[in-house]
């Protein structure tokens, strides 16, 4: 009898570590989606304005400027949006890359960022269920014939993110100073940007694997 259940321990303990091991790819693979999505949805004039820091950083001409000149140099280059090219650079100077620690970040951008991390941090702070739950309804609305209406969007948003503290006007001021002067498209970009890595966190994986068990 206690060779058999010596077997039936091992039998149980490598069922485990398989699960494990199963659970893990899922993660990785999980992982790749978002990252790939991510990309996806990146606008190019972000991507090249992010390059052409990256080539003023090497070349070491940051030193030289100051953000409204950076702004005005990369702008410049091609058919650039300046709205763009005016994020990536505050967002890189929030960020306190290099070379471009002497410049200064405008107080109203300093004031966005600060909204997209009380974002970022309200969004973490949700019950995985219930952000699950938001974005199921949000997925069947979807689906629908015609979409979702603005209202009825407005409407999970008030049952579902704002008890949260998640509110219009936090994300409007997460969008930035010129929310006026850009497309809802770049908005729900730009605060898709802030919550990203909150959203491929260990909370975003839970919430993915309850969302999927609402579908199931």
């Amino acid at each position: 009898m206690g060779g058999l259940r010596r077997r039936l321990s091992r039998l149980e303990e490598a069922s485990r570590w398989a699960e494990v091991a199963r659970e893990r790819e899922a993660h990785r693979e999980w992982v790749r989606s978002c990252e790939d999505m991510h990309a996806e949805t990146t606008p190019q004039d972000a991507l090249r304005a992010r390059a052409a820091i990256r080539r003023l950083r090497q070349d070491r001409r940051l030193q030289e400027m100051d953000s409204a000149e950076l702004v005005e140099l990369i702008a410049s280059q091609g058919t650039l949006s300046p709205n763009i090219v005016r994020l990536e650079v505050m967002r890189a100077i929030h960020n306190r890359e290099p070379s471009m620690l002497h410049m200064k970040l405008p107080s109203e951008w300093c004031e966005a960022f600060e909204a997209g991390a009380q974002l970022r941090r309200l969004s973490g702070a949700m019950p995985p269920e219930t952000a699950a739950l938001c974005i199921a309804e949000r997925a069947s609305l979807g689906r629908r014939e015609g979409g979702a209406t603005e209202e009825e969007l407005k409407q999970l948003d008030t049952r579902y993110l704002e008890p949260h503290g998640i509110t219009e006007e936090l994300e409007e001021r997460a969008v930035g100073p010129d929310a006026d002067q850009i497309s809802e498209a770049e908005k729900k970009w730009r605060i898709s940007e802030h919550v990203h890595a909150v959203f491929i966190s260990s909370w975003g994986w839970e919430v993915h694997k309850h969302a999927s068990r609402l579908k199931d």
